[in-house]
Formats: C-alpha cells, structure tokens, sequence
C-alpha cells in the first residue's frame, strides 16, 4: 500500500473513532435505567426505595458492584430488579452512587435542616434520608443481609438500642463500626460509617432520641 493510501486509512480511522457516541455517564444511565423513579438523590427522585443521597457514604464500591450485578443474589426478597447490566455500564453507575455524598443539595439546606421541630421528628427524618433505614430497617427491625457475619444479618436496632446509654449511642454513630469477620478470610462485611463525617452534633443527638423510641416486640423478647 502506498504512502498515500496509508496515511488516507490512518486519517479516516481517527475520524470514525472521533465520531463514536461516548459511553453514556452514570447520571445518565441511573437516568435511563429509570432509577429515580424509586430512589431519591437530592430534591430528585422517588420514595419507593432507598434514599440515594449520603449512599456513598454508607456503601463501598464493591458493595454496590455485588448489588447491581445481582440484587437477589443479596438479597432474595428484595423488590429491586435485575437490570443485568454490562459490565461497563455496571462500572459508571458505581462510579457516580459512590460519588453521592449529600452534595445534591446543592447550595441549599439538607432536609432535616431549619426544622421547627427538634429532637425526635428530627431524627426521624435523619434517619431515612440520610439512610440509616436501607440497614436498619422500619423502626430499626434489622435483618438486612449482611454477609460473613454472625447471623448472617444486620441485628435489630429495637434490640440493642436499650442496652447502650445515650452517650455511648452517640460514640458509636460518630465514630462508626466495624462487624467482627466470621471467616477472617472471607469478604469484607457491611459496616457501619462514621457518621461525624455528614452529621453534627446536634443532628447525631436527634437521630439518637429517635432511635430511643423503638421498642422490642414481643418476638423479640421471646428470641
């Protein structure tokens, strides 16, 4: 082939590589995929599922890889779908959720900010935007996977909130926690973040008059 004809080819390739879509971003496709519909990120979204917003913060990327590549796989009775992704599009979307940190607030106030009501509806409102319930549960009954772990499951909040006093709840929340490994070897568990890293002080003792409100069930007691 002649110099000519080489040069032509090489330009024309580079042109057709110019011209090609870019892939789609993660905004985009958590756009597309019609996510929002049941998951809120900001003022944006529905109610349906999680609050998205802080999930960066609660979720590592490989928790949100394993989850999107095989929600049933985690947990079988979950409502999510299946959307059986490719692996690229996996990739963007856990890129952009890891990436969500509250800062889809923009400029204004996060929800539970300027409330005229402290303390306990304060909390409440904390602990399901900020996400406390994607682990925890309704009224804090627990029971969400959680691998590697004894029991294999988050535990009920109902049941340990009365075994903490008030300043150790608030400790643990600001500080985070870690689940013992039941298999040293095996995956890593869920835990729990720092919470001081998005929440004040004031917000951490509202969340926890909130959490002081669960009571057991009697299934609980009788455990």
């Amino acid at each position: 082939m002649s110099p000519c004809c080489l040069a032509l080819s090489a330009t024309l390739l580079i042109a057709a590589a110019s011209s090609a879509p870019a892939a789609p971003s993660g905004e985009e496709l958590f756009s597309a995929h019609g996510c929002q519909s049941c998951h809120r990120i900001g003022r944006i979204g529905g109610n349906t599922g999680p609050d998205l917003s802080f999930v960066g913060i609660r979720r590592t990327g490989a928790w949100l890889d394993r989850w999107l590549e095989n929600p049933q796989a985690w947990k079988h009775s979950t409502l999510m779908p299946n959307l059986r992704l490719p692996k690229n599009d996996r990739d963007a979307l856990v890129r952009y959720l890891s990436e969500r940190k509250g800062q889809d607030y923009g400029d204004g106030p996060r929800p539970w900010e300027g409330m005229t009501a402290e303390g306990v509806a304060k909390g409440a409102r904390i602990y399901r935007i900020a996400g406390c319930v994607a682990c925890h549960g309704i009224g804090g009954a627990g029971g969400e996977p959680n691998v590697n772990t004894p029991g294999g499951a988050i535990p009920a909040l109902r049941v340990l909130v009365s075994t903490y006093t008030p300043e150790e709840l608030i400790r643990k929340i600001r500080r985070g926690s870690v689940p013992i490994r039941q298999d040293p070897s095996g995956p890593e568990p869920v835990a729990m973040p720092a919470w001081s890293a998005v929440l004040d002080g004031g917000e951490i003792e509202a969340l926890v008059a909130y959490l002081r409100t669960f009571q057991s069930s009697a299934e609980d007691r009788s455990f």
